[in-house]
């Protein structure tokens, strides 16, 4: 049985995708470190983004402060984290990530969460790009 990133690993290689980014929310980390070690192997052209609360930006070295996007940002840096993994820190505002939810909630049941973060910046970061978004476990092309 594969794990996720060897999962996304064997899929993108079947089908022949050139995914530019893994983008994902800084909460213990686990997401981040686990996918980012074998990323960095297999797909070491992509480039991994990690997302926190512009509130909080406690990664990237400032004070933790008061944010309002559940699961991510605990207010410090766990022992697990590996700064080398990470290509890009990026800062989310969270009435940015408020907006994506409620947009998402009239589509989807999406809550306001660590994904809302997520998918407001990777926005961003594909228009930055000139990418496409396509998504599949926070991959974007």
């Amino acid at each position: 049985m594969l794990t996720t990133a060897p999962e996304i690993v064997k899929q993108v290689k079947q089908y022949n995708l050139d995914p530019k980014y893994f983008i994902t929310g800084l909460g213990s980390v686990g997401t981040l470190v686990g996918m980012s070690r074998i990323f960095k192997k297999e797909l070491p052209e992509m480039k991994i983004v990690g997302f926190e609360p512009e509130q909080s930006k406690v990664y990237a070295g400032f004070p933790r402060g008061p944010h309002k996007i559940q699961g991510i940002a605990p207010g410090f840096i766990p022992q697990v984290f590996e700064k080398e993994l990470c290509d890009e820190l990026v800062a989310c505002d969270q009435d940015e990530a408020y907006a994506m939810q409620k947009t998402g909630q009239r589509r989807r049941n999406i809550g306001w969460n660590q994904l809302s973060c997520c998918r407001s910046g990777s926005f961003e970061i594909c228009r930055k790009a000139q990418l496409r978004c396509y998504c599949y476990c926070g991959l974007f092309r």
